[in-house]
């Protein structure tokens, strides 16, 4: 597996991803902007031609968002995220971000073990974030 910059043709095995991974998945035009636009950092994890997973940031000031983040439900729990999360990671530092912020689902439990794991710390919760309505919680990492 490596892990590279995402490009155009990524974009139909990372919408399959995304869709079957949200409630409220993006639009693919939400990512053909981040891959233009000067403050995105867009990664895909790649097996031969297959996508495993993919991880999106936004350089902001001196911050990272994690914007979004997720892996193909066949290649859950192999470290792929894990992976992705350690190069944004890496990509923050390499800009000389102060945080990296991120908002997560409360209700999803595994992504904020993941975040604590890496020393990601709640900060509050945002009500009704979602469109669903569920809360998010906003985690921060001080680099």
């Amino acid at each position: 597996m490596i892990i590279q910059k995402m490009k155009q043709e990524d974009l139909d095995q990372v919408m399959y991803i995304e869709q079957t991974s949200f409630k409220a998945p993006w639009k693919r035009s939400f990512f053909e902007y981040d891959l233009q636009h000067q403050g995105g950092y867009c990664y895909v994890a790649k097996e031969k031609e297959e996508i495993l997973g993919y991880a999106n940031a936004w350089y902001i000031a001196d911050e990272m968002h994690l914007a979004n983040i997720a892996v193909h439900l066949k290649h859950r729990h192999m470290g792929i995220g894990m992976q992705l999360l350690k190069k944004i990671i890496e990509v923050a530092q390499k800009n000389k971000c102060r945080s990296i912020l991120l908002e997560v689902r409360i209700s999803n439990l595994i992504a904020q073990k993941l975040y604590e794991k890496f020393g990601f710390i709640k900060l509050y919760t945002r009500k009704k974030y979602y469109p669903d309505g569920e809360e998010a919680i906003v985690y921060e990492k001080r680099l």
